[in-house]
């Protein structure tokens, strides 16, 4: 029932797309990787050059803020030297030749509030120190901030020239891919999102098919050995069958020989 020149033609085919497919299927999926990457690549530089651009905006932001500061800080420490001054033990001294109605030997003032009770003077004192270190924190942490800036920035330079020398080496991949891809020639494909699994399926079905066709031609070498025996027994028959005539004839011959001498 079978026909062996088409069983050898249909195996060649079906391996040959096999091949084909199996081929196509690696090259596919190096093309998806190398196209996925790149997505990857344009995505996350894109990130970073926002992320570059924010750092750049904060940074500059904290160096205006900086000039502020620093002009806030300086004036409170000179307001704290001066409170510092005041409160110095020759001052103290000074203050205690003042007299009430009496001009100031320093300033010339006649009321000197902090002649009886410097209790403000210090309380004064007090603020100013706080002060500068409010201020010394805050420019402190301006510091940091615009250190921070600028190590975000530069690791985000850092990792996007990583990724701009990633993409053109990946696009001299991709290049070499797509025309590998081009250059097949499979019929009709499902939308690239699909594709994977539908290679997948395909293979299955030339797995199934190839075995079905083996299965097919072990039917047929086992017919065809069948048949080269029958063959066979059929020769040895036809051989026995032959000499059993000749030896039939050659005992008609005798026997007939036999009845004429009788005569």
């Amino acid at each position: 029932q079978h026909d062996p020149e088409q069983l050898q033609s249909a195996r060649q085919r079906l391996t040959a797309r096999r091949n084909l497919l199996a081929h196509a299927e690696k090259i596919w999926i190096d093309l998806d990787a190398r196209q996925t990457r790149h997505q990857h690549i344009v995505q996350q530089s894109a990130q970073l050059r926002v992320a570059v651009a924010d750092a750049e905006r904060e940074l500059g932001a904290a160096q205006q803020q900086a000039s502020s500061l620093l002009a806030h800080s300086a004036q409170a420490e000179r307001s704290l030297k001066l409170a510092e001054a005041a409160c110095g033990e020759s001052v103290t001294s000074l203050r205690a030749t003042l007299e009430d109605g009496q001009p100031c030997a320093v300033c010339g003032a006649t009321e000197h509030p902090y002649h009886h009770d410097d209790s403000r003077l210090h309380a004064m004192l007090a603020e100013l120190q706080a002060e500068v270190a409010r201020w010394r924190e805050q420019v402190q942490a301006n510091l940091t901030q615009q250190a921070s800036r600028r190590a975000t920035e530069q690791a985000c330079l850092e990792q996007l020239n990583a990724l701009t020398r990633e993409a053109a080496s990946l696009e001299q991949g991709l290049a070499s891919a797509s025309s590998a891809w081009q250059e097949l020639d499979l019929g009709e494909l499902p939308p690239a999102a699909e594709r994977t699994g539908w290679f997948v399926g395909q293979l299955e079905q030339l797995r199934d098919a190839l075995q079905a066709l083996e299965v097919q031609e072990q039917a047929w070498h086992q017919a065809r050995h069948a048949h080269e025996q029958l063959l066979a027994s059929a020769t040895r028959i036809g051989n026995e069958h032959q000499q059993l005539q000749q030896t039939l004839v050659a005992r008609q011959s005798a026997l007939t020989e036999t009845h004429t001498q009788s005569k």
